[in-house]
């Protein structure tokens, strides 16, 4: 979702996924490990999906040409860029309503209080990308093999 987002709803040329189950004694009937490789023209991305780690895990990283963010969590970033000796912190505001919760923004949107932009990170237009996306790591766990979106 957050890479469909990051690109403006440009979908990767291919999907690579591998999966296992890590878990049989919690979760006995599903695969509860996943790392999913999205090809781009000009990137890669990596998604690791796991149900088995210890804890809740919200980050990301970024890395670019000239630098890189790292999200350590939905406020806290590390940044650094070319000019930069180290990597600096610095804190996110938090969102205003009714964007700073799922259920007070499905309500804005029904009662079309708001609009959101195309492949903003709630838009149908992102979770349709992602849904393809996601549709198509699962043909390329089973069969080992990428496949191409169109």
């Amino acid at each position: 979702m957050l890479l469909t987002w990051l690109t403006g709803g440009e979908k990767p040329e291919s999907v690579l996924a591998i999966t296992q189950q890590i878990k049989p004694d919690i979760y006995p009937k599903v695969d509860d490990e996943a790392t999913i490789l999205l090809k781009y023209p000009k990137m890669q991305g990596i998604i690791q999906a796991s149900w088995n780690w210890p804890f809740s895990r919200k980050d990301m990283e970024v890395y670019g040409k000239t630098g890189y963010v790292i999200a350590d969590n939905g406020t806290d970033i590390r940044v650094r860029l070319p000019n930069d000796k180290t990597e600096r912190k610095e804190s996110l505001k938090k969102l205003e309503t009714p964007y700073n919760d799922p259920f007070s923004l499905f309500a804005a949107l029904v009662r079309k209080e708001i609009a959101l932009p195309k492949y903003d990170l709630s838009s149908l237009e992102n979770n349709m990308i992602v849904v393809e996306i996601l549709e198509a790591a699962k043909m390329s766990a089973k069969t080992g093999k990428a496949v191409k979106l169109k």
